[in-house]
């Protein structure tokens, strides 16, 4: 009788755990989106709004595509900040996305990211880093390249330290080289931070140049190795760099004919 009791508490338990939240997929609300989207970053407070970039779209419906989430009935009392910054999505419907809820048709949704760390926060973090806080470009495939083990670093025509790039080190990290263009003028380049969410690998750079917007200069490519915690998926990764001025004459903002990095707003 004891066993009995105790099954249908464990059943009465599973029940209300379960019938708080449903488990749900944002790519089954994008998949509605059609192939037309336009993506918009708005700030709830003042109205202003951005637009994200074309090239900038894919990594975002991909990241946004990889998200679950947890949603609430109307009639349960959730506790959520609302985030100041929204994602407005318009295609053959409009879906708006906050870290704290969800609007589909016009019909409001409460919710919760179940990983924060590649939810709905995370997403719109990326987007405001992209439009807002600094200007993190987007790189063409050609222009880096991703070693996982030991034995893709075999062949490669750079030179490497063999005692650091191990079996052991690629257990939880890759390898990242990125060919970085470059005037002769410009010195001290150096990757600073280096971070990733989902497929996309941020590199933060720094650089000495006295005049980076010369373009008759005489130019140099650099392939610069950068160490970098696995991401979560090693498929269809993207590289965005930023990269900042440390010359004591032009400190701050970089903007060369190679990488345009200057801030768009604040």
């Amino acid at each position: 009788m004891k066993k009995i009791i105790v099954s249908m508490l464990l059943l009465l338990s599973l029940f209300l755990i379960t019938g708080c939240s449903n488990k749900n997929k944002i790519s089954d609300i994008t998949s509605k989106l059609g192939n037309r989207i336009e993506i918009r970053l708005i700030n709830n407070q003042t109205g202003e709004n951005y637009l994200v970039a074309n090239k900038f779209k894919n990594v975002i419906l991909g990241l946004l595509n990889e998200v679950t989430y947890d949603e609430y009935s109307d009639n349960k009392q959730v506790n959520r900040e609302v985030g100041l910054y929204s994602l407005e999505l318009k295609g053959n419907i409009k879906f708006v996305v906050n870290e704290a809820y969800l609007v589909v048709a016009d019909k409001i949704i409460q919710v919760k990211s179940t990983n924060p760390k590649t939810g709905l926060k995370a997403v719109i973090d990326v987007v405001k880093r992209e439009v807002i806080k600094s200007k993190y470009l987007m790189m063409e495939k050609n222009t880096f390249n991703i070693y996982t083990s030991v034995e893709e670093l075999e062949n490669v025509d750079f030179s490497y330290d063999k005692n650091i790039y191990t079996e052991a080190y690629f257990e939880k990290k890759i390898l990242v080289t990125f060919d970085f263009k470059k005037a002769s003028t410009e010195s001290n380049l150096k990757c600073v931070k280096a971070h990733t969410l989902g497929p996309i690998i941020y590199l933060d750079f720094e650089i000495n140049s006295p005049n980076p917007y010369t373009s008759d200069a005489q130019n140099e490519i650099i392939t610069v190795l950068v160490e970098v915690d696995k991401p979560t998926t090693l498929t269809n990764n993207s590289l965005a760099i930023t990269v900042v001025n440390t010359n004591p004459l032009l400190a701050g903002e970089y903007n060369s004919c190679y990488y345009d990095c200057r801030k768009i707003g604040e």
